[in-house]
């Protein structure tokens, strides 16, 4: 009887033996290919976030400017608005020491805000204003043009496209 017992025993073994070595090594196969695929999949991850923690700061450093840019336009915008409004000095009976003034804090704000190109057109207006002011220049089609360039550069500046040229300027009087 113990000899059945061995020899039972021994294929039991022997089974179980067959059994490891068929399953065994595909069994670790598997385990070491996803033990791999976890360890590239960490990888990849941990690559992933490195970019994006490496561009995160670029990002919002980029955000900042164009916030920065936007406010910078916004108080351009505003700058020329309150300039064009400063303008009607030199239109009929709104010549008094309160709108000088304004004129001249717009004048001075358009020099901070302006580019160049702006600054000149608007010097020209205010060189022929000065010559209006002591009489050399009476030409009112010489004045408007000026004003009207001073517009449309204005325009140009803050990014409107425009086909419109300084004829097109319409003034209007209420009269008194």
């Amino acid at each position: 009887m113990s000899e059945i017992l061995l020899w039972t025993n021994l294929v039991v073994l022997l089974l179980i033996g067959l059994g490891l070595k068929t399953y065994l090594p595909s069994y670790l196969k598997e385990k070491a290919k996803n033990l791999a695929k976890k360890e590239d999949i960490q990888e990849i991850t941990d690559k992933v976030e490195s970019i994006r923690k490496t561009h995160k700061s670029d990002i919002e450093l980029f955000k900042g400017q164009i916030q920065s840019n936007l406010e910078a336009q916004e108080r351009k915008r505003e700058v020329y608005n309150d300039f064009i409004k400063s303008l009607g000095l030199f239109i009929g009976g709104r010549n008094n020491a309160e709108h000088k003034q304004i004129f001249l804090d717009c004048y001075a704000a358009l020099w901070l805000w302006a580019p160049d190109d702006v600054i000149q057109v608007v010097n020209k207006f205010v060189d022929i204003q000065i010559k209006a002011a002591s009489g050399q220049v009476s030409d009112q089609l010489i004045l408007k043009d000026s004003y009207a360039a001073c517009v449309i550069s204005l325009r140009n500046d803050c990014g409107v496209t425009t086909n419109l040229k300084n004829a097109d300027y319409r003034y209007v009087f209420f009269g008194s």
